[in-house]
C-alpha cells in the first residue's frame, strides 16, 4: 500500500539529511533549490552534482561537488561520511541507468548509517511533455514510483493540458505524491516540497521495522532482477544528450 509516514529526523545526533533529487534537463532545480534554501534555511547544506551537469560558466556556491557519472553498471556518487548535521542534495544522472542509480541509492543508505534519507523529488521541465515521446511517460512513472514530490517547471498553455492529466492519472491511482507547479524565477513552495512526510509508493526506502517480508527493497519492480539479470522492469532513457 502506499506509504503516508513522516521520515524520523533525527536532529540532535550527527546524520545528514539527504534529500534525492531526479531530474529532467534544463528542469531548473539547482538554481530554484539554491535560491530557496538561502531563503527558508539557516542549516548546513551540499550538492551532490552528476559530473556530466558541471557548466562551467555556471557560478557554483561553496557547497558544491560532483561524483563521476561515466560508470553504468557501477554507480558511486562519492558521498562519505564527513557529512555531520548537514542536508545534502544528492542528484541523479540523466545520462546513466536510473534502475541503478537508484539500486545503489539502496546500497549507500545500508552501508552508510550516517545518511537519513528524507525525500526523493522529481524535477521536470514541463517543455518536454510537448515533445511526444513515449519513452518520457515511462521515465516519469518510474520517478514517481519512488517519489514524494514531482514539481513542474516551465509551465504554459503549451504543456498544461499534460501536467493536468498525469496529475489527473496519479489522484486515480490514489497516490500520495505531492505536486507542484513553480513559477519562474520563483521560490514559491520549497519549505513544502522538502517537508518530511513520506508520500511515496515504493517501499525501497522504508525503515525495516515498517516492512513486510515480501517487501525487501531488491523486490521492488524497478529494482527486481530476473533470472537473466534483466530488470522485473525497466526504465528508458528518453533524453538525449
Amino acid at each position: 500500500m502506499p506509504n503516508a509516514f513522516r521520515s524520523p529526523r533525527m536532529v540532535d545526533n550527527e546524520n545528514s539529511s539527504l534529500y534525492v533529487i531526479s531530474e529532467s534537463p534544463d528542469s531548473g532545480a539547482v538554481e530554484y533549490l539554491q535560491n530557496g534554501l538561502n531563503e527558508i534555511s539557516n542549516a548546513n547544506h551540499h550538492f551532490q552534482l552528476p559530473q556530466s551537469s558541471r557548466n562551467l560558466s555556471y557560478d557554483y556556491p561553496d557547497g558544491v561537488s560532483f561524483w563521476d557519472d561515466q560508470n553504468d553498471e557501477k554507480v558511486d556518487f562519492e558521498l562519505k561520511s564527513n557529512f555531520k548535521k548537514t542536508d545534502i542534495f544528492l542528484f541523479f544522472s540523466g545520462q546513466i541507468n536510473l534502475n541503478n542509480q537508484f539500486e545503489s541509492l539502496v546500497f549507500l543508505l545500508e552501508e552508510n548509517q550516517t545518511f537519513e534519507l528524507v525525500r526523493i523529488i522529481t524535477f521536470l521541465d514541463a517543455r518536454t511533455l510537448e515533445l511526444g515521446n513515449p519513452k518520457l511517460v515511462h521515465w516519469i512513472n518510474a520517478n514517481v514510483h519512488f517519489s514524494d514530490a514531482i514539481c513542474f517547471f516551465n509551465r504554459s498553455n503549451r504543456n498544461a493540458s499534460f501536467i493536468s492529466n498525469l496529475i489527473k492519472q496519479y489522484d486515480q491511482l490514489r497516490y500520495p505524491l505531492e505536486t507542484y507547479l513553480i513559477p519562474n524565477s520563483s521560490t514559491k513552495h520549497c519549505q513544502s516540497i522538502l517537508n518530511s512526510t513520506v508520500k511515496r509508493i515504493s517501499h525501497a526506502f522504508d525503515p525495516v521495522d515498517l516492512l513486510e517480508a515480501e517487501d525487501t527493497p531488491l523486490n521492488d519492480p524497478y529494482l527486481k532482477k530476473l533470472s537473466n539479470g534483466t530488470r522485473e522492469k525497466t526504465i528508458p532513457q528518453p533524453f538525449d544528450f
